[in-house]
């Protein structure tokens, strides 16, 4: 596990190298292979989430880099060449226009957001409810605009006040995201 300790904690990681081990032991424990049940889990749903972003974002961008997500390549593309051809295709399907507000649900570390902004000259806006991506998100743009107010009646209302179009990436599979998309 040494060199997954290194990395965890390497690229600028919220967990330090010495407690590395004890995130993905407390993580484990929330899940059934490992002992957990599933009370504890439901009871501990946004401490085991960001446990897993807080060990797992590392990995994602030495991986991936900024950009959380795959693209169909062409044979010549190199990976990243088609992410941000699949991010230029986002924001024309969008018909985002100069000026207009965006809204990046669940960005990550804003890969994604900043690479529609640079291409559409849009103004976006990220919004993620982990605090090591948010901070690894500011590290990465001076520019990085940052979160709505927490609360859904709050998001409604910005949401009615800045954003001219959503981008989402990524919300297949979350348990209640059901009751977030009904507001928005």
């Amino acid at each position: 596990m040494s060199g997954a300790i290194d990395l965890a904690s390497g690229l600028g990681g919220k967990i330090e190298k010495k407690e590395v081990r004890s995130a993905v032991d407390q993580y484990e424990k929330y899940h059934g292979h490992f002992g957990g049940d599933e009370e504890a889990r439901k009871a501990n749903y946004t401490d085991m989430v960001n446990k897993y972003y807080d060990l797992s974002t590392s990995f994602y961008e030495f991986g991936w880099g900024e950009s959380f997500h795959f693209a169909h390549r062409w044979k010549w593309e190199s990976l990243r060449e088609s992410i941000k051809r699949h991010e230029h295709f986002l924001a024309l399907q969008l018909g985002l226009k100069p000026g207009m507000k965006v809204l990046d649900v669940g960005c990550g570390i804003g890969g994604p957001l900043r690479e529609i902004a640079r291409f559409s000259s849009t103004s976006v806006t990220g919004l993620n409810n982990n605090d090591y991506q948010i901070s690894r998100g500011k590290v990465r743009t001076l520019e990085f605009i940052g979160l709505a107010p927490e609360g859904s009646q709050r998001v409604s209302s910005f949401l009615e006040k800045a954003a001219d179009g959503l981008v989402e990436g990524g919300r297949c599979g979350r348990p209640r995201d059901r009751h977030v998309w009904a507001l928005l």
